[in-house]
């Protein structure tokens, strides 16, 4: 049974399910438990199914390390697109 007096913290939201499940791969691989949570963005024509915004949220004592890691890949894949970007000689 949770507590019912942990305190969540967002580490993460977006609505690009790419990024979203490697942000979740990074924190089961570190162990790090958390919940998702998916809500639509509301007002700009955009539907939950097509663009539904998720969010992971952790406890507030794992959300430091939670983010560090989940920067750290996104990090390592953004400059992994730029490396495949530069014209090959």
């Amino acid at each position: 049974m949770p507590d019912p007096n942990l305190k969540l913290a967002t580490v993460f939201e977006s609505d690009d399910p790419v990024a979203f499940n490697l942000a979740k791969s990074v924190l089961e691989d570190a162990g790090i438990e958390f919940a998702v949570t998916v809500a639509a963005l509301t007002g700009y024509g955009f539907s939950p199914i097509v663009n539904p915004v998720s969010k992971i949220e952790v406890a507030e004592t794992s959300a430091e390390r939670a983010i560090e890691l989940i920067q750290g890949t996104q990090q390592a894949a953004d400059s992994g697109e730029r490396e495949n970007d530069q014209p090959t000689e």
